[in-house]
């Protein structure tokens, strides 16, 4: 019952090694968001974008932008590794 050790000796939380800091998020899987019922499924329209990986939302300039060069940042990942 090592979890149940672990719980109630609080030297070994403390002594638990961190954890990798997360890689940076590349904002590939951008969702739209509306404000309007209307609006939606127009990408045109869309009040703001969200990364579905992340969480950070984006306005829609942003999201051209990361959506334009999104196969360069790709590449310059994979490259980096």
């Amino acid at each position: 019952m090592r979890f149940l050790r672990r719980r109630s000796d609080p030297e070994a939380t403390a002594a638990a090694p961190a954890a990798e800091a997360p890689a940076a998020c590349l904002h590939v899987s951008l969702v739209a968001q509306w404000e309007a019922l209307a609006d939606m499924g127009v990408e045109a329209k869309a009040s703001s974008w969200k990364c579905a990986v992340c969480g950070e939302t984006f306005t829609p300039a942003a999201a051209n932008e990361l959506r334009a060069h999104e196969a360069e940042r790709v590449k310059q990942a994979l490259g980096a590794n």
